[in-house]
């Protein structure tokens, strides 16, 4: 089937009973003889079916869950596997999750569980879940993990078409709510990629009796993004039933790669959906299929050019709806869009006009143009055959790899041009057994330190009023660790290197630099791609609007003007958008955006709370502007909770 890793599950109670640690010992053994390498994965602590929020092991400090004990047993476990070579990971702990999930907690204890993993074991990676079952990381976006080990971290991390909204899957337009889910799993979890750190996709997978509409559309979204990020992965599960489940002998377990005999794959269809992204891709033929291959190969494409180029050659579109898309040698070359809110429709205009997409003949396999579907707002529809995800292969030195597979959604990949993501081994070859010392992918560069307001609602929260500065550096994809500081109470380190209690403060060269204006022009020096400057003539675009809008917010007297002094600002900024947009500087987001969005986004709230007030429909590119720059990543990442902005703004209101 292709895989050669096992994500092998245990149980804490398995390192006090000398019996069951002979038989794991057996059971490893026999998968290093068949060349599959093993993630052992600390699942729950007594033998058992995981997982609900109220189980007694669900979190440190509940009945079942001892830390020390824990830390002890993770020991005991990697001292028992220490010399045994197709064991490459542990896993500390399966799905955090309950009530008392605390990300302080989590910082707390996790670092002395990889301790006694590397001390135990120094040349086994160590793998870290989040919490809210394993499906939020978010809480190291503004805290570093400390350890004392740093080439060898892989963190992990959940999805499921339940992990977020119940029916979100068939109450939505699948292009849509992929969107959506995308935007909230990398906000939770792949933003350490952008920073440089090594991340699993450890657990997926949906009902294979092909019944589950949800968990099918689920499945298309999720390929496409593994593809993209070039995920390693783990599927659940290989397990065909259970010898004893909550009771139950020999329950079938539907999500089985194979089936209830163990010996027959339970869908074929589940299982080439999967082998889209286990493999390299490899693309150079007349007519544009989709296959099977075994190695990448060069392609490029560039938006606002459209012309996708495969091994020199470029794709070419028929004029006609059912026909084959071709590969040429450059002559014809067509001109494709990204539509849709995934951005997975590849669409081009005929010589008529006529909007089509590239679609697979499910006959064949082959690319042909249709016309496109199931692009926004209808949930009926499932747009999968339309949805095609392509990343582009990069020249990179010569390395050995490891690929971290087991167990094995359907998305066509273009040419072949996914490159499978992978943790750098750096000696030896890839074979179980031979010269050890394995690493992980190259840390991020040392990250910035920045200073910044807290939360007054929520503990270890992000508060109002220092967005800007990080959205620049998210935008700019800088590393940084954020230190949330109580204005309220400010700490004497605090005060120390800013007598006066301002935020933010940014560390440049061992020296802190105070006020936003001279923080982001210090980015945009230090960092200069991509570039954020705003042209001189632009950069005043909307500069009178904050003030109408505090104007309007302190105003105790509705004939006073403000608001229509407000109207008059936001109708003046929406005929520029007109005429200009989507963004002040056209096409591409630039700093005075940056600047502005965080205020219209305080606009939005505190006026809506005190004023109940909200922006006309009539002035829809405001709106629209508004709706592009709030549902970026970089934004999403750095806005404070609502309840901070209306705190933020209470006192000008009662003055």
């Amino acid at each position: 089937m292709g895989f050669n890793c096992v994500r092998l599950t245990w149980p804490l109670d398995l390192m006090t009973n000398d019996t069951l640690a002979l038989k794991i010992t057996e059971v490893v053994s026999n998968l290093g003889q068949n060349g599959l390498m093993v993630i052992l994965d600390n699942h729950l602590t007594y033998p058992g079916w995981c997982c609900s929020d109220n189980d007694l092991d669900a979190f440190f400090g509940y009945p079942n869950f001892d830390p020390v004990i824990w830390a002890k047993g993770l020991g005991k476990m990697a001292t028992l596997f220490r010399n045994v070579t197709n064991v490459i990971g542990m896993s500390l702990r399966n799905e955090p999750r309950g009530t008392r999930d605390y990300p302080d907690l989590w910082f707390r204890f996790m670092p002395k569980g990889a301790e006694a993993v590397h001390a135990a074991n120094p040349e086994v990676l160590v793998i870290l879940s989040g919490i809210d079952f394993d499906t939020n990381l978010s809480f190291l976006r503004d805290r570093f993990f400390n350890v004392s080990f740093t080439d060898k971290l892989v963190f992990e991390q959940h999805w499921y078409s339940f992990s977020h909204e119940g029916g979100a899957w068939v109450k939505h337009n699948s292009n849509d709510i992929c969107a959506k889910i995308i935007g909230e799993v990398n906000h939770n979890g792949g933003f350490l990629l952008d920073r440089g750190f090594p991340l699993i996709l450890s657990e997926f997978g949906t009902d294979e009796r092909g019944v589950d509409v949800s968990g099918n559309r689920y499945m298309n979204c999720l390929v496409a993004w593994a593809a993209e990020k070039d995920l390693d992965w783990a599927v659940w599960a290989l397990t065909g039933d259970y010898y004893l489940r909550t009771g139950t002998k020999h329950m079938v377990e539907t999500y089985g790669v194979l089936d209830a005999t163990w010996k027959n794959v339970r869908n074929s269809t589940y299982l080439q959906k999967l082998s889209g992204i286990q493999h390299p891709f490899r693309g150079n033929v007349p007519t544009l299929r989709l296959e099977l291959c075994t190695k990448s190969e060069p392609s490029t494409f560039n938006p606002k050019e459209g012309i996708l180029w495969i091994s020199k050659m470029c794709v070419e579109t028929p004029d006609v709806a059912g026909q084959k898309v071709k590969l040429g040698v450059g002559s014809k070359c067509s001109k494709l869009g990204q539509i849709s809110a995934t951005k997975m429709h590849l669409s081009f205009k005929t010589s008529n006009g006529l909007l089509l997409c590239l679609d697979v003949d499910e006959r064949d396999n082959s690319i042909v143009a249709n016309p496109c579907k199931c692009l926004t707002k209808d949930a009926s529809c499932d747009p999968a055959s339309q949805w095609f995800k392509r990343k582009d292969i990069k020249k990179t030195e010569k390395r050995k790899m490891i690929r971290l597979r087991f167990q094995p959604s359907t998305v066509g990949v273009l040419s072949a041009s996914v490159n499978r993501a992978w943790l750098t081994r750096r000696y030896g070859t890839n074979e179980p057994g031979s010269t050890r010392g394995f690493g992980t992918s190259a840390m991020a560069a040392s990250p910035l330190e920045i200073c910044v307001k807290a939360s007054v609602t929520t503990p270890n929260k992000l508060g109002p009023f220092c967005q800007r500065v990080l959205l620049t550096m998210e935008e700019k994809h800088v590393p940084y660790d954020m230190k949330l500081v109580d204005l309220i109470n400010k700490p004497e380190w605090f005060l120390k290197i800013s007598p006066d209690g301002k935020v933010p403060l940014v560390k440049f060269n061992e020296k802190w630099v105070l006020d936003s204006d001279v923080i982001t022009q210090s980015l945009e020096e230090k960092y200069p791609e991509p570039p954020l400057t705003t042209p001189p003539e632009k950069a005043s675009v909307g500069s009178k609007i904050f003030s109408t809008f505090i104007g309007f917010l302190k105003s105790k007297d509705q004939g006073d003007g403000t608001e229509q002094a407000l109207l008059n600002e936001l109708s003046t900024f929406n005929d520029y958008l007109k005429e200009n947009g989507p963004f002040i500087n056209g096409e591409k987001i630039s700093a005075v955006d940056l600047s502005l969005g965080p205020k219209l986004h305080h606009m939005k709230i505190a006026l809506g709370h005190y004023k109940d007030w909200s922006v006309p429909d009539s002035l829809s590119f405001l709106k629209s502007y508004m709706e592009n720059v709030f549902s970026r990543e970089s934004f999403a990442k750095t806005q404070a909770q609502a309840e901070d902005v209306i705190a933020g703004w209470r006192p000008k209101v009662m003055a």
